[in-house]
């Protein structure tokens, strides 16, 4: 018998979904997505348990995670382009043929996108949501509008600064992100150098968080509704 994570893994459709439901399970009940080496053994050995004669390793599962994790980062990119359009509900990407082709250059991954979207995008949001920057070309209705030769100026400076990072938008080296630590509310109140007192952000920090896992399950009931109706 080959030793943990020596096989070849076929990610089916049905074996990534299972996994994040399972990070999701985990996700509600520890408030992180930075486990600790014991969790991801026991999810492994959950999702081993749906799938006999699979044989995978918590290993397998956390750089799955981290593919994940960019997968999210790059979609979360796209849809934040102003003139990006997203409909979640049937999870098409619309763009016009010269966006795509620079999203593309920078990175093969845009292509999957262009022909399918990011199927589990709200889930991957519940999980990963804290690595992502926000939207780069997003512009306030509250800013003056600007040129269109200020606009490609900007357009051209955002692709080229996240392309001089690299291929990949986040760290995928091993341990990147992935901190033994569980992440700690902060439930008192945080004081400047100034002693000015200012509003608690954990207790904040939960009802967002509450509110994404309601978002979560009302999308995941709408989804399951659909497959019963045909």
């Amino acid at each position: 018998m080959a030793p943990k994570g020596e096989g070849i893994v076929e990610w089916t459709d049905q074996l990534e979904e299972a996994l994040i439901e399972i990070m999701v399970d985990k996700f509600q009940r520890t408030h992180t997505s930075s486990w600790k080496w014991k969790n991801w053994e026991q999810m492994n050995t959950e999702l081993e348990q749906k799938f006999p004669g699979v044989t995978l390793g918590a290993d397998k599962l956390r750089a799955k995670s981290r593919r994940m994790k960019s997968q999210y980062s790059q979609f979360t990119e796209l849809i934040q382009h102003t003139r990006v359009g997203w409909d979640e509900q049937t999870n098409t990407v619309k763009a016009s043929p010269d966006i795509w082709d620079k999203f593309i250059r920078r990175h093969s991954n845009f292509k999957i996108f262009r022909a399918k979207g990011c199927k589990h995008y709200e889930a991957l949001h519940l999980l990963y949501r804290s690595a992502t920057a926000t939207g780069g070309l997003r512009i306030s209705s509250t800013e003056p509008p600007k040129s269109p030769r200020s606009y490609a100026r900007m357009e051209e400076q955002f692709l080229a600064g996240r392309n001089s990072r690299g291929k990949e938008p986040i760290d995928l080296e091993e341990g990147s992100g992935d901190s033994d630590d569980a992440a700690r509310e902060l439930d008192d109140p945080v004081v400047t150098g100034s002693k000015r007192r200012v509003r608690k952000r954990g207790s904040n920090t939960n009802s967002q968080m509450q509110e994404l896992i309601d978002l979560y399950r009302e999308s995941m009931n709408r989804k399951d509704k659909g497959k019963i109706s045909t």
